[in-house]
């Protein structure tokens, strides 16, 4: 935790501009201050400062502390809010950390497998609970499946893995529960799934969706 708060100080010291937003270099380029706006395969500069000065604002408010921490993501928050309204799909990153700001990070959803199954997941101090459901006609593997399949896997950064309640069988349909126990209750992690679904018939390429919690 005081490795993310001096984190979040330098950002603001090194990056801010008078407007709350982040630079991407202290020094201006030669028509001004450059950023990174745009989330794509992986997020903007603007939007992972936004995710961490939420957290850091849940982790204050749970520990009583000053509204300091509150205030430096409201205030990028409000700087981005006219980007993300204009370019929402280009913002999805930055939407995600807002919704932290104002609602709390309660749970995250991702559509995985072109759409044939969807991910939920839920936090609650050290516990964690995915629930994936999978399309009528689909499954995924199991640990207990043959050589020829990926089984489905979860890895943790941040916070370790303490614990984790897989559901038992080669072929996993329906809807799946799988709960976990992270090492700390409040440090964020950053969760990777690992999934390979298959039909009767055929089976996608394994896929790898990472979600932050």
């Amino acid at each position: 935790l005081e490795r993310a708060e001096s984190l979040a100080a330098e950002m603001i010291t090194r990056f801010a501009d008078e407007g709350g937003r982040l630079k991407l270099a202290e020094a201006d380029g030669p028509l001004g201050p450059v950023y990174d706006a745009e989330d794509g395969a992986t997020p903007s500069g603007e939007s992972t400062a936004l995710e961490l000065f939420a957290l850091l604002a849940r982790r204050a408010e749970v520990l009583g502390d000053t509204p300091a921490a509150a205030e430096r993501a409201n205030r990028l928050m409000a700087a981005l809010s006219g980007r993300i309204a204009a370019q929402p799909i280009s913002k999805l990153d930055a939407l995600r950390a807002a919704e932290i700001v104002t609602r709390g990070e309660s749970d995250l959803r991702r559509a995985l497998g072109h759409g044939l199954a969807r991910l939920h997941v839920k936090r609650e101090g050290a516990d964690v609970r995915l629930t994936l459901a999978i399309a009528e006609g689909w499954h995924a593997a199991g640990a207990e499946a043959g050589e020829d399949r990926i089984p489905l896997a979860l890895k943790s950064e941040g916070a370790d893995l303490t614990d984790v309640d897989w559901p038992d069988g080669a072929e996993l349909a329906g809807e799946i529960a799988i709960r976990a126990t992270l090492s700390s209750d409040h440090a964020p992690a950053l969760l990777t799934l690992i999934l390979q679904l298959c039909s009767g018939e055929v089976c996608h390429a394994p896929e790898t969706a990472q979600i932050r919690i």
